[in-house]
This record gives structure tokens, sequence and C-alpha cells, in this order.
């Protein structure tokens, strides 16, 4: 509970900071900052400090990741448009980022187990113990669910707080 509390601390002190009553805030926006940071930090044990950090290259690939996604499901010939050869370009880009912090964070993960440390009961514990139980699972399929539960989880979870705005 102090995860979504230090964040939900962090997101105020900046709002007070924007609310002069001159300047629009918004609050989808910093919803969904609020969003991705507490999935970093419950999920998967990462302060990236998205709440302070408003454009950070991590940000920015979740969300190009998710309009990548997006596009490819409304736009079935995307693959064959010529027209979105950079965007695609990106979008790849930005999922290998995402895709290497992963690799990183469960790189991290593992060396701590190995030394005995305390390890927080989080979804990078469980997905790192499912691969232990399961060997037939690499480390492509750990990124796949790590890459996957930022995408999908920060976008259902933004969208709904949103929602909640409106």
């Amino acid at each position: 509970m102090s995860s979504f509390n230090s964040t939900a601390d962090l997101l105020l002190d900046q709002l007070a900071t924007m609310a002069d009553g001159k300047t629009e805030v918004c609050m989808f926006d910093e919803f969904a900052r609020a969003a991705l940071d507490v999935i970093c930090k419950v999920a998967f044990g990462m302060d990236v400090d998205i709440i302070n950090e408003k454009d950070t290259k991590f940000t920015e690939a979740v969300s190009l990741s998710f309009h990548g996604v997006e596009e490819a499901s409304f736009d079935l010939f995307h693959k064959w448009n010529v027209f979105q050869y950079p965007f695609q370009r990106r979008v790849v880009k930005a999922v290998q980022f995402l895709r290497e912090t992963g690799r990183k964070v469960i790189e991290v993960r593992k060396n701590a187990m190995k030394r005995g440390e305390q390890l927080p009961d989080d979804i990078l514990q469980r997905i790192i113990q499912q691969q232990e139980a399961e060997p037939n699972l690499g480390i492509e399929d750990m990124l796949d669910d790590f890459v996957t539960f930022f995408i999908a989880g920060h976008e259902t979870t933004s969208s709904f707080v949103g929602l909640l705005c409106s």
C-alpha cells in the first residue's frame, strides 16, 4: 500500500505546483503517469519517478508500443502501407527498448535472488518463479510477459481512471 500512497503523494505535490488558477492540466495524462508509476513500483520493483520526469524514454516507449498495437488492430494492411514504415520502425525501437529494460530488471532481480536478499512478492518474482518451475520457458517468454503487462496494464488502468474523471 505504501507504493500507492507514495505515488499519490507525488501526484498531489505535482498538481499543487501546477495549481495557479491559470494553467490547464490534463488530468488523464497525470493519472496515466501515476498508473504507470504504480505498475513499475508494485509489479516490478522499479522506481523510475514517472510523476516528476514527465517525458522519459520509458514512458514514451510504453505509449508508442500501445499505439503500435492499436494501429495494427485497426488497420489490417498496416504491414504493406509504405507511409506507415517510419512509424513502424519507431514502434519496433520502442518495444526493443522495453525488452532491454525488462532484461536488465530481470537480471538484477535474479542476481539479488542468488545473493539471498529479501525480495518483494511481486509480479516479477512470480514470472521468475514460473520460469524456474518450467525450464522450457526462456528469457524471451519472460520479456513478453514484462512488455505485455506494462502496455496492457498501463492503458487499462489509465483509461479506467480517466473515465472516472469524465
